[in-house]
């Protein structure tokens, strides 16, 4: 093959690179395009506009992921006790909703996973103490960690049934519908957990199969001509498969979505907020886990708006007009009812006497918030003095203890808003087929230079490998790969090994107690039942770049290092010293793929440890590529220059490598 066709399948392949991203900035692409000739039509077909009466107003509370755990963190039950009993209390809420992970369901090493009825008992203890399910409405629903190890909706070990507050009266997905003066608000709480729920680390993904989507559907339809339907659920929507057409385009022109499960990324994403294209908001929450993070959010006059809040932090300040600029949702909300509004309306909510409150727009001076009606504070306001760009609203408030809190968000009235965060866009926005794009990425990087050198060592124009072209870091890693591609019973193993992992199964083990299930990458045939994969992709992809290119570096520099000892004639020291310096890196590697492997033993038994193929096997496979490696006949190291025995620049120019392997065998003496 010559350099100009392996050029173009280089350029080919960066095209489909280049094609994935373009799709990938294509999926997070939020369009700001807003229909102003509708605008100015309801505005004047509209009379409904804030100003300084608590009407046509509702607010809820939301908290996620709250993880109580019989062995880690017991601060979480308190604090979770004391959120019912003081927060919810101050707040008075009209629904606090619940999104899942209510319990930890992890084994005290963290690596297993089953349902402990202990935690589902803290649980329900602390909703029926604190009595808050009496003062509100408290709508819960499951999330994967609440699914661990359950076979079935009817199993015994689907303690969500029998412990939660709504688990006893709906199965999977339900709705709630509140009745609030002349406005009706419909909470549509999505369970998308996997049936059968296998344990962890592969129960991340949600799934919808047909008939919970029917019935998804069925609720939305039930719910129509009310003022807002408020959605909420566990994942994120890039987190569930569904049936087409998807369940954003079923949000689609109705209200925002609630839910957890990302726990911010670890941190990476603090604020993993985003507008998806049907037009409607996606708001992940951070965790009560860690974060003792809770969310509460108001509809004023159908405008939607929230704040996140620590549970320690006081007073708690959210203003509903006029809302973060970010947040706007023009496909849904009547926006033009804030160009109407008299009024800046603010809630504001303390164990104690609100001693002070004032507002102030950009740099004009502060003007006092008043009192409406609990917890409702207002200030007269003129908005067509607003009407072009962004604009900065901070709010003050002091209690009568000292506690005083100042928050800050931007607004217009033109429709500008700031730009959602890239990693809150990826995180919300993405589809499982990002997952596999990425995977398919890694694989290709994987395969493509080797192969590429094995296709020009077979079919080049025989030309041999030259020492020059080890000259340099790059020219040295390409010679480097050429010694790994011309090897046979090293090359097969390596590419059919990193093949393997997109079609084969990855093991098989006790998925759920007592039920053998396989996993491949592209999903868990469990119980007669066919999971698609999720986390898989992820995995695979972190299989790929943290072991398996690492190990294919290691084992061509092994080779490297041979065939060096051969050509300069150097005898190898043959101390435990040297090759554990020498060999450092391989012996890291291979040592982080058996922890892996002892991460599944603890996850999935020790049928999933022997029947590994892709951890515990990939161990094996790697240890014994390495020993063939370092015993490598001196036959074939030295015949690696010349993989069609093609007469052309000597492999060994080294003088007195040259002199040692050419000179002949001396005979000995006869006696006589």
């Amino acid at each position: 093959m010559s350099l100009s066709k392996i050029t173009l399948f280089v350029l080919a392949t960066l095209a489909v690179i280049s094609t994935l991203v373009a799709k990938l900035q294509n999926i997070v692409h939020i369009s700001n395009d807003v229909e102003y000739d509708d605008i100015k039509l309801e505005y004047f077909r509209d009379d409904l506009y804030p100003n300084d009466r608590r009407q046509h107003l509702m607010w809820f509370l939301q908290i996620s992921d709250l993880h109580l755990s019989i062995f880690k963190d017991q601060g979480r039950s308190s604090d979770l006790k004391k959120f019912c009993n003081e927060t919810v209390s101050v707040v008075r809420p009209s629904v606090v909703l619940a999104t899942g992970d209510l319990v930890d369901s992890r084994t005290a090493d963290l690596l297993g996973s089953r349902q402990y009825v202990e935690e589902w008992r803290i649980y329900k203890q602390i909703l029926y103490e604190s009595g808050v399910t009496v003062n509100t409405t408290w709508l819960d629903i499951r999330g994967n960690h609440d699914n661990f190890n359950v076979l079935s909706l009817d199993d015994k070990d689907d303690l969500y049934r029998k412990y939660s507050k709504q688990g006893g009266k709906y199965r999977r997905s339900y709705s709630y519908t509140l009745q609030q003066g002349s406005e009706t608000y419909t909470f549509i709480g999505i369970d998308a957990c996997m049936d059968p729920g296998p344990k962890r680390p592969f129960n991340f993904l949600g799934v919808l199969k047909k008939d919970e989507y029917s019935h998804v559907k069925k609720l939305l339809d039930d719910s129509r001509g009310g003022n807002m339907t408020i959605w909420f659920g566990h994942y994120p929507t890039s987190t569930i498969v569904s049936p087409n057409p998807g369940i954003r385009e079923l949000m689609k022109g109705t209200g925002p979505y609630l839910c957890g499960h990302l726990h911010t990324l670890g941190g990476i994403v603090p604020e993993m907020y985003t507008l998806q294209s049907t037009g409607a908001l996606e708001l992940e929450l951070a965790d009560w886990k860690d974060r003792r993070k809770y969310r509460i959010c108001a509809v004023d006059h159908g405008i939607f708006s929230f704040f996140d809040n620590h549970i320690e932090d006081w007073p708690l300040i959210l203003v509903t007009n006029p809302k973060d600029a970010m947040m706007l949702m023009p496909a849904i909300e009547p926006l033009y009812r804030i160009m109407k509004s008299t009024h800046i309306r603010v809630l504001i909510f303390s164990p104690y006497p609100i001693a002070l409150a004032k507002v102030k727009i950009n740099d004009d001076a502060w003007i006092e918030l008043k009192l409406s009606e609990a917890p409702l504070y207002v200030a007269k306001w003129e908005p067509l003095k607003y009407m072009e760009g962004l604009h900065t609203m901070s709010v003050y408030a002091k209690d009568t203890t000292g506690k005083e809190r100042t928050i800050s968000h931007q607004f217009s009235l033109d429709n500008s808003r700031p730009t959602f965060p890239l990693g809150a866009r990826l995180a919300l926005m993405g589809h499982i087929s990002v997952g596999q794009a990425i995977f398919g990425v890694a694989l290709l990087i994987t395969l493509l230079p080797l192969c590429i050198m094995k296709i020009y060592l077979c079919f080049g124009k025989g030309e041999g490998i030259k020492l020059k072209s080890e000259r340099g870091f790059c020219r040295r890693t390409i010679f480097k790969f050429s010694l790994l591609a011309n090897v046979d019973i090293l090359f097969w193993p390596v590419v059919i090994g990193a093949l393997y992992v997109a079609v084969g199964p990855w093991f098989v083990g006790y998925i759920i107690d007592d039920h053998v299930g396989v996993c491949f990458v592209w999903g868990i045939f469990l119980g007669g039942t066919f999971l698609p994969g999720g986390l898989q992709y992820f995995a695979g992809t972190l299989y790929l770049l943290t072991f398996y290119i690492p190990f294919i570096l290691c084992l061509s520099n092994c080779l490297y290092l041979q065939y060096k000892s051969i050509r300069d004639g150097r005898p190898k020291p043959c101390s435990l010293y040297f090759y554990i310096c020498r060999h450092f890196l391989m012996l890291f590697f291979i040592l982080w793929q058996a922890l892996w492997a002892i991460v599944y033993f603890f996850s999935y038994g020790t049928l999933a440890f022997f029947l590994g193929f892709t951890h515990t096997w990939s161990v094996v496979m790697a240890l014994i590529l390495w020993r063939l490696v370092i015993t490598l006949p001196e036959s074939k190291i030295i015949s690696i220059g010349r993989p069609r025995q093609v007469v052309g620049t000597p492999l060994l120019p080294s003088s007195q490598a040259n002199k040692r392997l050419s000179q002949p065998t001396e005979e000995p003496m006869s006696p006589s």
